[in-house]
């Protein structure tokens, strides 16, 4: 099976420390270089840096610099950008990948998604993680936004 992260779903494991959940259910993830740099080059510790720089199950690749990229870094940054021009390229079985707008452009191009509360709330359906109620409002107090309706669909089915 073939995984391409964004940096989002990175991010926001790290930070309520479930990140290795995504070990559970993949071998190996591969991240483009506009998202390595994105989490690894900042002067500040960002959630999910040291997790990229050290995890041999998460792995670095180039993606062919053309003009699609361009494209659609008219509407989107230029790690979402890389991370589904990698997926295609990869013929990927799955994109993790946050943003709205970056899911529907990766969709559009026939590439299966899936985001941070779709991997918990899978993990909590196998039981690969406890509490996914407490993991919710973790992930809330750490600042991913998600709308009430959603919480309460996630929490109690």
């Amino acid at each position: 099976m073939i995984i391409v992260s964004d940096s989002g779903p990175l991010i926001h494991l790290s930070r309520i420390n479930q990140i290795e959940i995504l070990k559970v259910f993949f071998n190996e993830i591969y991240i483009p270089e506009a998202v390595y740099q994105e989490l690894t080059s900042s002067e500040e510790d960002l959630p999910g840096s040291k997790e990229i720089k050290t995890s041999s199950w998460i792995k670095k690749k180039e993606v062919k610099k053309d003009t699609a990229k361009e494209f659609l870094m008219e509407y989107l940054d230029e790690g979402e950008s890389e991370a589904i021009l990698l997926a295609k390229d990869l013929d990927a079985d799955l994109l993790l990948i946050d943003d709205l707008s970056g899911r529907r452009t990766a969709r559009t191009h026939g590439i299966k998604v899936m985001g941070t509360l779709g991997l918990l709330d899978r993990a909590s359906d196998e039981n690969k993680i406890q509490n996914l109620e407490k993991i919710m409002i973790e992930l809330r107090e750490k600042g991913f936004w998600m709308d009430d309706e959603l919480f309460e669909k996630l929490i109690h089915g």
